[in-house]
């Protein structure tokens, strides 16, 4: 009887295939080397270089391989090349990154392909079993290599696209030999062909529409970004400009820069010569000290103590000299530089980085008129030399990722960006970095794909001027600055979800085409089967039976085909009774969540409805450990309202409370969403009760109304992993209707005291009107309010008579 060692080959050797394979193998591995060298050239990588000297090392075997053949030693041959093969793939993934799922694969099915040319039976499974071996292996190596791997995209396409190019070249070679191979070999050749364009046009087809629709999203996130942060950056400056502001209309200040500006006639030539004498004169000399040490620059100096970004402010008066100062500046004249005109004539100057030699660093001018202050007439410019770092926390928050960053571009190309230490600084922008910068800004699509520095990254971009509700003065400034924010994020890091999808696929195909290995050699072992009882039989199972078994009467490769049937079906039907049980599983669960909400409805009592709330999904579910935390008055701490077992009753005599965000009863008060740890192990921000021992795994589900969150139930399991998204889905929806009965409960209370009180009053009101005197009705009223109230003395008085001013009880 055939066992299923056997493969899908012929019993003997194959010269004449294993001369055309071997040859084929060493051509195809010639033509890479001059490939890999120019690459690695080009590069300047070393890891390159190896993967060309291990290819010529794959050429030499294949013509060692190919000279064997040719003296007779055809299984020798084969043997060589699965060897080379596996040496190839383990040396190519540890030098180059991303390609270890794609060698694993190629390992896969050459060494499959060349296994079935004419290796004995008798080796078949042993070399099968080391090709599976072997891929698993290259994956490993892949990963743990890492540290020497050189990874470059344009690389791994290049990589991609030649082994598609191979295993197009091994399969015309399989088509024109396909009449010579024996029937097993056909059937395995067909099966796994089959199966392995299946799964790849699906993956393709997967892969293209996630990385369509990731990068849709990442692209919108950083659009929303730009926007934000462009938000954010017109914020501070108006920020800044609005403190600014408030120093020209002070009174005090326009008044003496009025007075200044009033004490002479403004000759011009009179301006100049003082500042030649500025410049020229020391820091003590009456001229500079008159400047920076009066009243004005006391009060400048005092703004620039609150708004420290403000490195250096000044005063000049309407016919542009300096007045006061904070510090000493490089000239005394202004009114001829492009600021002090421009805040004059347009109302606001804000000028772009630039090195100032006052503040002695790259800084940005801002520059407003001053008015005086009973007429309309400007008597002034103050002027303030502004720190990039004005901009750090704006572009150094909400960045994307580990590559991501904010960037504020001038139209120069030159940027604002956030260094390693937080700290803003000013870089100019070379040619090479231009042209995507420049489609960028122009492009009206969302983002754009643009390559920095070499490196693709996604980007989008906001103008400050196309800011909504933007004060129109500072709209017009923004126009003539042409300042945007570009988010950007590298399109590796945007993608690393895809990649891990990628690589999981591609493992999910390599495990397919293994796993149809592996039913192909069983079906091609037992052809000879009558094919008329096996169909009866599939037709049996088609139409439900799944107890059907298929007779296996004969040694021939029907007969095996028939024990693989019969493989498949008992699967299916394990599969098919463990997803029953998960059905039933399920089935309860829901079952014992309706009975909780039944029982639910029916407790108007809040302190009962808490501890019947814990008690029942304790029992329902069967977890460790059920607590409620609600809000106090003032919403500062979560207050433990009930809790399960001893544990619960512990921390109620204690009054246990959280304050907010604390722990993960904190966190999902503070953000109304569920929070779930499965494996309280590998949490490092899990906070342990000494109480609770053993608890493993922990979800808190907050308690609701809408947007307002009443509490938190929390739950905890003493399984790793005992808690998942399908606990989330029902504790959620318990939540909501513990959220509706705790309301229903404080209203029917607020309900029923408000009934008492009127009982109460409409009693006493009765009793009042039984009195036959007014003196016996105070009394009456007195006796009932003091007892109502729960007082031991009851007293009114009465101010109409000076005769009877009280009556007590």
């Amino acid at each position: 009887m055939s066992t299923p060692d056997t493969i899908l080959a012929s019993q003997t050797p194959a010269p004449r295939r294993a001369i055309q394979i071997s040859g084929l193998f060493a051509l195809i591995t010639g033509l890479t080397v001059p490939m890999y060298s120019y690459i690695a050239w080009q590069l300047q990588a070393w890891q390159l270089w190896a993967v060309a000297a291990t290819n010529f090392a794959l050429m030499v075997g294949g013509l060692v391989g190919f000279g064997l053949a040719r003296r007779g030693q055809s299984v020798w041959a084969l043997r060589l090349l699965i060897g080379v093969l596996i040496f190839g793939a383990l040396s190519s993934v540890s030098f180059v990154g991303g390609i270890g799922v794609l060698g694993a694969i190629l390992v896969v099915m050459l060494g499959l392909f060349i296994a079935s040319q004419g290796l004995p039976r008798q080796e078949l499974n042993p070399t099968l079993f080391l090709i599976v071996v072997a891929a698993f292996v290259v994956i490993g190596v892949s990963l743990a290599a890492q540290p020497l791997q050189f990874d470059a995209p344009l690389l791994d396409n290049f990589i991609a696209i030649a082994a598609v190019i191979i295993v197009v070249i091994f399969g015309v070679f399989i088509i024109r030999q396909f009449g010579a191979y024996p029937l097993p070999t056909k059937l395995l050749i067909a099966f796994l062909g089959i199966v392995a364009v299946a799964l790849g046009v699906e993956g393709f087809v997967l892969n293209v529409v996630a990385r369509n629709e990731l990068t849709n999203r990442v692209g919108a996130s950083l659009k929303s970004l730009s926007n934000s942060k462009a938000q954010e950056l017109a914020g501070v400056l108006s920020g800044e400009i609005a403190g600014l502001r408030a120093i020209t209309l002070n009174k005090f200040v326009q008044d003496n820069v009025e007075l200044v500006s009033d004490s002479y006639d403004g000759n011009l030539s009179a301006i100049e010569q003082l500042d030649q004498t500025w410049r020229l004169a020391a820091d003590t000399d009456a001229l500079i000290q008159r400047v920076v040490n009066n009243e004005l620059s006391g009060e400048l100096r005092e703004f620039q103590r609150v708004f420290p970004n403000h490195v250096e402010v000044f005063i000049t008066d309407k016919y542009g000299a300096n007045v006061a100062a904070t510090n000493r500046t490089s000239d005394y004249y202004q009114a001829d530089e492009a600021w002090w005109q421009g805040a004059v004539q347009n109302g606001l100057y804000i000028g772009q980085p630039e090195y100032d030699e006052s503040a002695n660093q790259v800084s940005i001018i801002v520059a407003l008129p001053m008015p005086a202050h009973d007429r309309d007439e400007i008597v002034g410019v103050l002027r303030t030399t502004l720190n990039l770092q004005v901009f750090g926390t704006a572009l150094s928050t909400g960045e994307l990722g580990a590559t991501g960053r904010n960037n504020l571009y001038l139209p120069d190309f030159s940027h604002l960006e956030v260094d390693e230490a937080d700290q803003v600084r000013f870089v100019t922008q070379g040619e090479e970095g231009e042209a995507g910068l420049t489609e960028l800004f122009q492009t009206t699509q969302t983002f754009l794909v643009i390559n920095r520095e070499g490196i693709p990254e996604l980007s989008s971009q906001t103008a400050l001027v196309d800011l909504p509700n933007l004060n129109p003065q500072l709209a017009q400034v923004f126009q003539g600055l042409g300042w945007r924010v570009v988010v950007s994020q590298t399109e590796a890091e945007a993608l690393a979800a895809l990649e891990t999808s990628t690589n999981t696929t591609l493992l999910t195909v390599l495990a397919a085409l293994l796993a149809a290995g592996i039913v192909a050699t069983l079906f091609t072992q037992f052809l000879a089967q009558p094919i008329t009882r096996l169909t009866e039989t599939a037709a049996r199972i088609t139409a439900g039976d799944l107890t059907a078994q298929a007779p296996v009467e004969a040694d021939d490769e029907v007969g095996a085909l028939a024990t693989a049937f019969n493989v498949m079906t008992t699967q299916l039907r394990e599969t098919l009774a463990g997803l029953e049980a998960r059905v039933m599983e399920r089935t309860r669960a829901i079952a014992a969540s309706a009975e909780v909400s039944r029982r639910l409805s029916t407790v108007l009592d809040r302190q009962k409805l808490v501890r019947d709330v814990v008690e029942q999904v304790q029992g329902a579910f069967g977890y460790y450990y059920v607590q409620i935390y609600f809000w106090d008055e003032a919403r500062e701490y979560l207050v433990m309202a009930g809790g399960t077992g001893e544990a619960g009753q512990t921390l109620l005599a204690r009054g246990h409370k959280l304050l907010a965000g604390q722990g993960l009863v904190g966190r999902a008060a503070e953000t109304n969403t569920p929070v779930l740890v499965p494996n309280t192990a590998e949490n490092p921000v899990w906070l342990p009760n000494p109480l609770l021992p053993n608890t493993r795994a922990e979800l808190a589900v907050p308690i609701a109304l809408g947007d307002r969150v009443l509490g938190v139930l929390d739950v905890q399991h003493d399984v790793i992993n005992g808690l998942d998204n399908e606990d989330v889905e029902v504790l959620q929806s318990l939540a909501n209707q513990v959220a509706v009965a705790t309301q229903n409960a404080r209203t029917f209370a607020q309900t029923q005291r408000q009934a008492d009180v009127e009982a109460l009053v409409n009693t006493i009101g009765q009793k009042i009107q039984s009195a036959t005197t007014v003196e016996g009705a105070l009394q009456v009223a007195a006796r009932e309010v003091g007892r109502a109230l729960g007082g031991t003395k009851a007293v009114v008085r009465l101010k109409t008579s000076p005769l009877t001013d009280h009556v007590s009880n």
